[in-house]
C-alpha cells in the first residue's frame, strides 16, 4: 500500500533544565522541591532536563534517587547534558545523555538552580513589597502574601514573583511572575517590556510569544479567558 504513512518535523520545546550544583542530591532536592510549590502548577507535567558538571557529579545510586524524587513532583526527566561522558552516573537511572546542541542557547527554557547571589535590599510596605534598586541575573524575589513594587530594572536571568500584582518601574529583562497563588485577577505593568518570561496564574508565555515585547512604555498584562492579554496604556 503506497502513500506517506509517517512525516518528521521539527519543532521547539519549552524545557527545564535542573543545573545539579551539588553532591547532596537530597539538598538539590530539597531545592527544586521549594521552587516547584512556590509555583503550583508551574511545573507539572514540566519536560525536564538535567545539567550535570564534573565537580558536582552525584554516585549513580543518588543520581537514581533525584531522578525518583522529581518524578515523585509530577515533572518528567527525560535526560541529561553534561560537561563529559556521565554514563557511569546515569546508568541506574533511565536517562539518555543529549547533546547540548539539542537544547539550544534561545528562549523556551526554564531554568531551577541554586543561586549564590545576594538578594537586594527589600522594605515592607502596607500592601506590597518594595525592592529598591534593580534585581540581578540569578536573584530572586518572592513577594508572599503582598504585591511586589520594583523601582528598578529587572535583569536579564532574575526573577520576580508575588501573590498579588507586580510593578516594574524600571526595565523589565527576566522573569516575572503574578499571582502565584492563583489569584487570576493579579496584574503585571512594566515599562521597556523585554521579558524572558511572564506568568500570571500558572498561565505564561515565553519571550517569543509574548506581545508588545520591546516596547518603550508602560505594558499591562492581565488574564483572560486563560489567556494573556497585553496592552500599552
Amino acid at each position: 500500500m503506497n502513500g506517506k504513512k509517517v512525516a518528521l518535523k521539527g519543532s521547539s520545546l519549552t524545557v527545564t533544565r535542573i543545573q545539579v550544583l551539588s553532591k547532596d542530591v537530597a539538598t538539590v532536592y530539597s531545592q527544586v522541591k521549594e521552587r516547584s510549590e512556590l509555583l503550583p502548577g508551574f511545573f507539572s507535567k514540566a519536560t525536564v532536563v538535567f545539567e550535570l558538571y564534573d565537580a558536582h557529579l552525584p554516585a549513580p545510586e543518588d543520581f537514581k534517587s533525584l531522578v525518583e524524587n522529581i518524578i515523585s513532583l509530577g515533572m518528567n526527566p527525560v535526560g541529561v547534558v553534561a560537561e563529559s561522558d556521565v554514563s557511569d552516573v546515569i546508568s541506574l537511572s533511565g536517562m539518555f545523555q543529549l547533546p547540548d546542541k539539542v537544547l539550544g542557547r534561545s528562549g523556551g527554557r526554564r531554568e531551577i538552580a541554586e543561586s549564590a547571589a545576594p538578594l537586594p535590599v527589600v522594605a515592607p510596605f502596607s500592601s506590597a513589597m518594595v525592592v529598591e534598586g534593580a534585581v540581578r541575573s540569578g536573584q530572586q524575589i518572592y513577594a508572599k502574601g503582598q504585591d511586589l513594587i520594583v523601582k528598578g530594572n529587572v535583569n536579564n536571568g532574575a526573577e520576580v514573583l508575588a501573590d498579588g500584582h507586580i510593578h516594574v518601574y524600571g526595565k523589565l529583562r527576566g522573569k516575572v511572575f503574578a499571582g502565584v497563588s492563583g489569584k487570576e485577577d493579579s496584574v503585571i505593568y512594566a515599562n521597556k517590556f523585554s521579558p524572558e518570561l511572564v506568568c500570571i496564574a500558572g498561565v505564561y508565555s515565553l519571550a517569543d510569544d509574548v506581545k508588545c515585547f520591546g516596547a518603550d512604555g508602560l505594558v499591562e498584562v492581565v488574564l483572560k479567558n486563560d489567556n494573556l492579554e497585553f496592552s500599552i496604556i
